[in-house]
């Protein structure tokens, strides 16, 4: 009788071990690594973003379209990198380029999605947020000439 509660408990011990190195496995990889491919209208047609993944960060955003010289081709310039900054698309439009800006975010959101990944879960990181609170305190802007705050769109 004794021996069979010893095998039962050691049973009960090992499956707890296994299921929690598999939750901890799962935890570290939040992404599943590549590039991935998202599309929406921008002002002059459609804008395409190609966002590269690692197991645990968006390395890098690129976004290409046809918009308005001086206005939204700013916004294809500066948006991906303030999205890679705050690993997130929560973030704020471009000023004077608020449809080009979101269309890079939605454009960035089907990546992320086409990735299995929930945008919605992913809040700006800590550094971003301070860098800019502190770039607003000072200047009154962001660090990308903030206009339309677009993070409500999402």
């Amino acid at each position: 009788m004794q021996l069979k509660m010893k095998r039962s408990f050691l049973l009960l011990a090992s499956l707890v071990f296994l299921a929690a190195v598999v939750l901890a496995a799962c935890a570290s990889t939040r992404f599943k690594a590549g590039t991935y491919e998202g599309s929406a209208m921008g002002f002059h047609g459609t804008v395409t973003v190609k966002v590269t993944l690692s197991a645990d960060k968006i390395v890098s955003v690129v976004a290409e379209g046809n918009e308005t010289e001086g206005i939204g081709d700013k916004a294809l310039q500066l948006l991906p990198p303030e999205i890679v900054a705050a690993q997130s698309i929560k973030i704020d439009a471009i000023t004077g380029a608020t449809k080009t800006s979101d269309a890079i975010l939605y454009a960035t959101e089907d990546a992320l999605i086409s990735a299995g990944i929930d945008p919605s879960k992913l809040l700006p990181v800590e550094s971003f947020v301070q860098k800019n609170k502190s770039l607003n305190e000072d200047s009154g802007n962001s660090a990308a000439d903030v206009g339309e705050d677009a993070s409500s769109l999402f």
